[in-house]
């Protein structure tokens, strides 16, 4: 069972209808039964009017929705003579009038028209003339289909066949109605059931020339105050109709066919009350759109006529309450229809109605996109992997509502700088770097070491004294090693390593060596012999410690870089690839003269309130930054989950963002967002995958995968 209802969309202008269905372009006309386009014809069960709004679809005269979607056409034009739209013949709006007072109701003025089969038997002017036969396209089923209308305020009538109620049918010759009929002057009305379809080869009709329809009919009733409901009962499994009447006692079977015999007190046109099975045609439905591809529809609707009186005066007005249709039930166990995807449909005043559809969304991204089978109820889809390859950067783990996190990037530095420079492999982790090589190949100042905190040592020199060094120092060649030297001066003249001395057992003794190094990579420390310690400040590459800037350099005797537009630390980054719905740059020759804007929706990680912080929006090419704007805090306005900025004033200060939106659905996660920016001098996005960067306080939210395409003049990234 379906449980979405149908709507259309309907306006009047200059005194003509027009008509549109949503999903259908205005004025598609469905051939000469509709002005809706054909995929507005048929609607989804159970479908309710109650006129108390305009039910849109086919208009009234006073510019309100019907929400009926066909009016049946005729072949002869009777009332009026010349119809008000040849190509849709049958539909007169002036006689139809939706009353949204007092409960709603929908009001049609007779015409002197009727469907009749048989003119040879016709009592009155011309057959197959209805005027506003109304009604809906029903999709086929093998259920039992339940249609209902409520009458009040039944006219007086003048003994002229006024009559109004239900029909279900094909064509103007073959259809099934069930009216309450004008027996005389006043409010006097009988309930009839009647099927036109007697053609003489029709199955199940014991007399060939039988030339009158299938008709039952009960006894008079006195209308004249309440209201009358009836009740036609379709049953494609049976080829059987049934109706029934209540006028304030509850139901009453008039009858139905086929049947054994009629029921007591009531009259038949079948021979001897035994009346046939109509024929199969009416269960078989119509092609209402001349397409062999798409599926049959019944039509059901109401319909109101004053077939018999010789002139168009008086009229007669039949004021119609309500009208339902649906599958028809007795209990809810009637309406299963076989899944639990759309939830336990029940049974409400003998009419199926819908469930509540499952919702299989458990929040957790996870376990992967889940579905719901028919039989099963809600299943997981595939779980995530998250394992992206590379164990630099720790152990992957799944967020139910972020999915994919990383996990604690890996710490390479194992303390020792003499296996030089650790480095992480994405397959195979922390790998050591060139180790040291701390050897001089100089005999005389010992075996070179190298301490995993200070690096390479200097090994014990070689001793070459004679007890005596004052008198000549020894000398040390470094590839012989020791060798005799001539007296000692001591004094080197260098400053660096202090002030020597002469110690006749030890020889010179160096003075204590300048300490030169300040420990700051963005100086060059030496010592020149002449002066002592000199600091120069040097350019090389260096790292400041800030993840949100880049090409470090020292310059001045310290280490900084440029800043990373739009940069969080990597905590409060969260990267979306899917966060961009469309991003369009109009880019114009003049100055100043360009455009953005960028539309989408990303998960927010924690309270989300950019009333209280600067909101910035970065998008960058696959060649670097093409534009940057920030909104300064204070300037949105909280409307519970909405915010906006507006600045409707030019310049444009905040990077040229006059418009700005962001709201948080129904989930307290998801953010739509818009914003839009003029007065900019863009450059033209090179072709490739750059990013768009949302940055909310402290917060970055990060489409990695922008791609941009387009001309000189417009470009979209998505």
């Amino acid at each position: 069972m379906n449980s979405t209802i149908h709507r259309t969309v309907v306006s009047i202008c200059a005194g003509f209808a027009l008509f549109s269905a949503w999903g259908a372009p205005a004025n598609a006309q469905c051939g000469s039964r509709s002005p809706l386009a054909c995929a507005a014809v048929p609607v989804s069960i159970p479908y309710q009017l109650n006129w108390a709004a305009s039910e849109g679809a086919i208009a009234a005269g006073n510019a309100l929705g019907t929400g009926f979607t066909v009016v049946e056409p005729h072949t002869i034009n009777l009332d009026p003579l010349v119809p008000s739209n040849v190509s849709l013949n049958g539909y007169e709006p002036s006689m139809l009038a939706v009353d949204t007072s007092a409960g709603g109701s929908l009001k049609i003025t007779t015409s002197r028209g009727i469907m009749y089969r048989d003119p040879a038997n016709a009592s009155a002017p011309p057959t197959n003339s209805l005027v506003n036969g109304l009604g809906v396209g029903v999709p086929l089923s093998s259920e039992p289909l339940r249609m209902e209308t409520v009458l009040s305020s039944l006219p007086a009538a003048n003994n002229q066949a006024e009559q109004g109620g239900l029909w279900f049918w094909l064509n103007e010759d073959n259809l099934v109605k069930l009216a309450a009929i004008s027996t005389n002057v006043g409010t006097s009305y009988r309930f009839q059931l009647q099927v036109e379809d007697y053609a003489p080869t029709a199955v199940g009709f014991p007399n060939p020339a039988m030339t009158a329809p299938l008709e039952i009919n009960t006894g008079s009733f006195n209308l004249a105050a309440g209201t009358a409901k009836l009740i036609l009962v379709v049953e494609p499994a049976t080829s059987k109709f049934t109706a029934s009447y209540d006028i304030g006692s509850g139901p009453v079977v008039i009858g139905s066919f086929p049947q054994a015999s009629n029921a007591a007190g009531t009259t038949s046109t079948c021979p001897s009350g035994i009346c046939p099975t109509p024929g199969a045609e009416f269960f078989a439905g119509v092609n209402h759109d001349a397409n062999g591809g798409t599926p049959n529809v019944h039509l059901a609707g109401l319909f109101a006529t004053q077939r018999q009186n010789t002139t168009i005066t008086p009229r007669k007005v039949y004021t119609f309450d309500s009208f339902r249709v649906g599958e028809s039930c007795t209990t809810g166990a009637d309406c299963t229809d076989g899944t639990v995807c759309n939830g336990v449909e029940t049974c409400v005043a003998n009419i199926c109605q819908p469930g509540t559809p499952l919702n299989c969304d458990d929040g957790n991204v996870c376990d992967g996109t889940d579905t719901c089978s028919p039989t099963l109820g809600c299943q997981d889809g595939t779980p995530l992997n998250c394992d992206d390859g590379n164990v630099c950067d720790g152990t992957d783990t799944c967020s139910p509502t972020l999915g994919c996190q990383d996990g604690t990037p890996l710490n390479c530095d194992d303390g020792n700088v003499c296996d030089g420079t650790d480095t992480c492999s994405p397959t195979l982790g922390c790998q050591d770097g060139t180790p040291l090589n701390c050897v001089d190949s100089n005999l005389c100042n010992g075996a070179e070491t190298c301490s995993p905190t200070l690096g390479c040592q200097a090994g014990t020199p070689l001793t070459c004294v004679d007890s005596n060094l004052c008198n000549g120092a020894e000398t040390c060649v470094p590839a012989t090693g020791c060798q005799a030297g001539t007296p000692l001066t001591c004094n080197d003249s260098n400053a660096c390593n202090g002030v020597e001395t002469c110690v006749p057992a030890t020889g010179c003794q160096a003075g204590t060596p300048l300490t030169c190094t300040d420990s700051n990579p963005c100086t060059t420390n030496s010592c020149i012999p002449a002066s002592g310690c000199s600091v120069v400040n040097n350019t090389i590459p260096c790292d400041d410690g800030n993840a949100c800037t880049s090409s470090d350099v020292c310059g001045g005797g310290t280490c900084s870089g440029t800043g990373v537009p739009l940069c969080c630390t990597p905590v409060n980054t969260v990267q979306l690839d899917t966060m961009v719905k469309k991003t369009v740059l109009k880019l114009k020759a003049d100055a100043g003269g360009d455009k953005l804007i960028a539309k989408g929706a990303f998960v927010s990680a924690g309270v989300f309130n950019p009333a209280d912080v600067a909101v910035s929006l970065g998008i960058t090419d696959s060649a670097g930054s093409l534009y940057e704007g920030s909104i300064v805090t204070g300037s949105f306005v909280a409307n519970g989950t909405k915010f906006q900025f507006k600045d409707s004033t030019a310049p444009y200060e905040q990077g040229g963002v006059y418009i700005s939106r962001l709201k948080v659905l129904g989930d307290n996660a998801t953010v739509k967002y818009l914003f839009k920016a003029r007065g900019l001098d863009l450059p033209t996005p090179d072709t490739g995958v750059g990013s768009l960067v949302i940055k909310v306080g402290d917060k970055c939210y990060v489409d990695g995968n922008h791609v941009c395409s387009g001309t000189a003049s417009i470009a979209k990234c998505q």
